[in-house]
C-alpha cells in the first residue's frame, strides 16, 4: 500500500504505466475520510494499492504466504520483528502484521490462490 498525495495524479501516472484500474473505493477510519484504488500490474500476479489517508503515510507490503498461522508460530520469538497484528481470519483466509527488522510493514495473508488477481504464495 502507497500513500499519495493526489490520487489522480497517482491513477495517471500508473495506469500510463500499463497499470490497470481493478477497483476504487471511498473508506473511513477515526472519522478520516479516505479514497484507495487497487491497480494491477501488467504481468497479471502483481497489484498495487494506493491511499490518501494521509494519517498513514508510509509504504506496507502485502505478501501472499503459504501458511499465515504456521509461519507466526515460526517467527514469533525473534525480537527482530515486531508483530501488530496475530494472525486473524478476513474475508478471503488469514492476514498478520509485522514490523521487519528494517522497520518495513508487512501484511502477510495466506488463503485460497484462486482470488483474482492474487499473487502466487512464497
Amino acid at each position: 500500500m502507497l500513500y499519495v498525495p493526489d490520487l489522480e495524479v497517482a491513477l495517471a501516472w500508473y495506469q500510463n504505466l500499463g497499470l490497470q484500474l481493478l477497483s476504487r473505493k471511498l473508506q473511513w477510519q477515526a472519522s478520516e475520510p479516505f479514497e484507495s484504488v487497487r491497480l494491477r500490474f501488467p504481468d497479471g500476479k502483481s497489484q498495487l494499492e494506493l491511499h490518501t489517508q494521509p494519517s498513514r503515510q508510509f509504504t506496507d507490503l502485502v505478501v501472499r504466504v503459504k501458511d499465515v498461522r504456521t509461519l507466526y508460530l515460526q517467527l514469533q520469538h525473534q525480537t527482530s520483528l515486531g508483530w501488530l497484528q496475530t494472525p486473524r481470519p478476513t474475508e478471503l483466509g488469514w492476514e498478520a502484521v509485522v514490523r521487519t527488522p528494517d522497520k518495513n510493514i508487512w501484511a502477510l495473508v495466506s488463503g485460497p490462490d484462486s482470488a483474482e488477481g492474487a499473487p502466487p504464495a512464497l
